[in-house]
């Protein structure tokens, strides 16, 4: 995924396996879309670091999503 400002760091607090797209400033509904293959996954997390995730989506898939209370996003490689 690619976020104007975002940044990136260790996932601290998930068992995810790839990194952390940390959000700011960014509010309201978006199309999320994880474009990755091969069965990875992302995951829309409420803390920072990857904390408290609480949508999982499968890879080449996408949703419609409230990006207020989301401050994080994990990618998850098999």
């Amino acid at each position: 995924m690619t976020c104007e400002n975002s940044r990136t760091e260790a996932c601290a607090t998930t068992p995810a396996k790839g990194p952390c797209w940390l959000l700011s400033n960014q509010y309201g509904w978006h199309w999320v879309l994880n474009n990755q293959s091969d069965g990875a996954h992302a995951h829309l997390c409420t803390g920072s670091g990857g904390a408290g995730c609480n949508y999982d989506m499968a890879a080449q898939n996408g949703v419609w999503a409230d990006l207020t209370p989301v401050n994080s996003i994990t990618l998850d490689r098999p």
